[in-house]
């Protein structure tokens, strides 16, 4: 059986025509779809319901995957999401921890300061009437108790080392300062430590009563963690 899809006119008209007609006048025509039915033993009725079954089924299979890919890629952007939030509170975690060193160790240098400032106020009172008697002597009001390692408190408000009480500093906001008195309380306590004789020397060949050494300690607990900071210092008279 012959049939014809486009009207009859010549070769290249018809070619024209096909390529100008929309895809909706390609209509297969009844005859065949007749033919192909038969051929799977179907009529042509029940070939069109499998047809529609096997769209149906594409589509299910289509909407599964594409659920798949859904969850997929949630999961990969939680992940991501994840170690990147991570990642910050680490990194905040490190930032405070890293904070709280550096102002201990600055705490604790200060400490050592402090108690140079008293030895250089004495040797500056024994200078100022330009004879020096040792009025006051050099290491005044500095471990002037007995025994070794004997603990002291100091801050920038006063010259004097005040017997240690493992009170914590005071931080001054207006001031940035950490002082024994004004401000709110912080995690630190700082304590120096006044080696003199009869303990042992810290520089042999060097006089005993010429020399102490000074220990300045800043203890501070962070997320239950204990943790100290230590710098240690030997001065000398210089006179």
């Amino acid at each position: 059986m012959k049939f014809s899809v486009f009207p009859s006119t010549s070769l290249g008209s018809r070619a024209k025509s096909r390529d100008n007609l929309p895809f909706s006048k390609f209509r297969i025509p009844s005859e065949v779809e007749g033919q192909f039915s038969a051929r799977q033993g179907l009529p042509p009725h029940q070939h069109r319901a499998n047809n529609l079954v096997r769209l149906g089924r594409m589509r299910d299979v289509m909407w599964g995957f594409t659920l798949l890919e859904t969850i997929v890629a949630l999961g990969i952007i939680l992940g991501g999401i994840s170690g990147a939030f991570g990642m910050a509170i680490q990194g905040l975690s490190s930032a405070s921890v890293a904070k709280n060193k550096l102002v201990a160790a600055n705490l604790a240098q200060e400490g050592i300061e402090l108690v140079r400032r008293i030895r250089d106020n004495n040797t500056i009172a024994d200078m100022s009437d330009g004879i020096y008697d040792g009025s006051p002597e050099w290491n005044a009001g500095i471990g002037s108790g007995t025994g070794c390692n004997r603990q002291y408190k100091i801050d920038v408000l006063n010259d004097t080392l005040l017997p240690y009480d493992a009170i914590p500093l005071r931080f001054d906001s207006a001031t940035g300062l950490y002082t024994q008195s004004i401000g709110t309380e912080s995690l630190f306590t700082r304590m120096i430590e006044i080696d003199r004789p009869p303990c042992p020397s810290p520089m042999l060949g060097i006089n005993p009563s010429e020399q102490f050494k000074v220990s300045s300690k800043v203890f501070w607990t962070e997320r239950g963690v204990s943790k100290e900071v230590t710098l240690d210092e030997i001065l000398f008279n210089w006179r």
